[in-house]
Parts: structure tokens; C-alpha cells; sequence
């Protein structure tokens, strides 16, 4: 179910896309999947992940199928620390050819969850409160391949 706090986002006409660049590790794959069903329910509006490259879907194949069920509205959240040359060349360039292939609709592309002071606060409480204590615990245990 979708968040109470819904802005004026949320419609059958918006679309979010988490964009990844993209790996051959499945398990790389599943982590996006993965949080992305964690979050869908929390999401004002309906949201799919895609990635740069090396696996699919692409940013192209979201939009085109979505494009295609009347979606007018995309927002694109580049799931990357910073922008480098895919933020700032590559990705506008996909984007001008999907308005141009599409033309009744929009594709706003966000800033890369680096730079977002919460993504980095929420980061540091994982490291104190979850991994460092994890690792702490594992470096504990006795290593049972030396016995």
C-alpha cells in the first residue's frame, strides 16, 4: 500500500526507476530487487529498477513499457554516490532519445543518493550499529578450518 503522505507525485501517470549501472553477479542483481520490494509499499507511486548496463531491464525498456500503459511522468533516482560521466553525459543523452521517441512524456532525472546528507547519516548509523559490531562478533569466533 502507498504512503498516506503521498504528494501530488503519486498517480497512475508517474512512474519511479531506481537506476542502477548493472552487473553479471546475480547477487548483485538480487540486492536491487530485493530493496526495491522493501520500498514499494512505502513509495508513493509504482517504482521498477533498471540498470546501465550489463543486465536488464534497461532505463529504455522501463520507459518503453511503461510509456505504453499510459505512464506519463518519470522520475529517475540514480542509484550512484556521485556524478560522473554516466550522470552527466550518458544518462541525459537516454533520456533526450526516449522524450524524442516518446513525446508525451517527461523524464526528470534526480541527483545520485550521494549526494543526499541522509543517505550518508543513515550510513554511518549501519556501520556502528550493524556491520562493525557483526564483524566484531565474526573476527570473535574461532576459526574452524585452522582445527
Amino acid at each position: 500500500m502507498a504512503s498516506e503522505n503521498a504528494s501530488d507525485t503519486s498517480s497512475v501517470n508517474t512512474h519511479v526507476i531506481l537506476l542502477a549501472h548493472g552487473s553479471r553477479d546475480a547477487n548483485w542483481l538480487d540486492a536491487f530487487s530485493d530493496g526495491l520490494k522493501q520500498m514499494q509499499p512505502l513509495l508513493a507511486s509504482p517504482a521498477s529498477v533498471a540498470f546501465m548496463e550489463l543486465a536488464s531491464p534497461s532505463l529504455q525498456d522501463i520507459v518503453n513499457a511503461q510509456a505504453k500503459l499510459g505512464v506519463e511522468r518519470f522520475y529517475v533516482i540514480p542509484m550512484f554516490f556521485a556524478a560522473g560521466k554516466h550522470l552527466l553525459e550518458d544518462i541525459p543523452a537516454m533520456i533526450r532519445d526516449l522524450e524524442a521517441l516518446h513525446s508525451s512524456i517527461s523524464i526528470q532525472l534526480g541527483d545520485p543518493i550521494g549526494k543526499d546528507l541522509d543517505f550518508w547519516t543513515f550510513l554511518a548509523h549501519q556501520i556502528d550499529n550493524q556491520w562493525l559490531p557483526s564483524m566484531e562478533a565474526a573476527a570473535k569466533k574461532p576459526d574452524s578450518a585452522a582445527a
